[in-house]
């Protein structure tokens, strides 16, 4: 089956938009260095606006794993999201 996921997002009318798509995961993007980067706190407050059922999930580029889970811990907790996935792909990020 195939899922879709939707990267980038860092705005709140990125999130109203794909509540209306209802895509399978949606991305926050933690590169520093890209433009679509948000801190763990702004992916905390948009990920709270998501509509039930649509995951989220981090991209970092070249974190150690350690700075990967404190900053899924702090803005994707387990309590409210039933999976979370890391991706560490460098076109991602762009």
């Amino acid at each position: 089956m195939t899922k879709v996921k939707l990267c980038g997002l860092s705005r709140e009318s990125d999130i109203a938009a794909v509540n209306k798509l209802k895509p399978d995961l949606v991305g926050f993007v933690f590169a520093k260095k890209s433009k679509r980067y948000v801190s763990p706190e702004q992916a905390a407050a948009l990920k709270s606006l998501l509509a039930p059922g649509i995951l989220a999930a981090g991209v970092f580029v070249n974190e150690p794993v350690e700075a990967v889970a404190e900053t899924t811990a702090s803005s994707m907790p387990r309590s409210s999201t039933a999976a979370r996935m890391t991706t560490t792909s460098r076109a991602c990020a762009r």
